[in-house]
């Protein structure tokens, strides 16, 4: 039983190791897409002229 709890716990750092590798190559990449935040500005400026302080 031990064998097999360690073979489960062997698979599942596997697919840890491999998502967050994947999601840090995702992270760099949208990184270099949109190094100025423009799309993120216009949405922030847009959400202030609906919110009325």
């Amino acid at each position: 039983m031990a064998i097999m709890m360690n073979r489960e716990e062997d698979k599942n750092e596997e697919l840890t190791r491999r998502i967050n590798a994947d999601l840090r190559a995702k992270l760099q990449t949208s990184s270099r897409d949109d190094p100025d935040f423009v799309e993120d500005s216009a949405y922030i400026e847009d959400l202030f002229k609906k919110i009325k302080l």
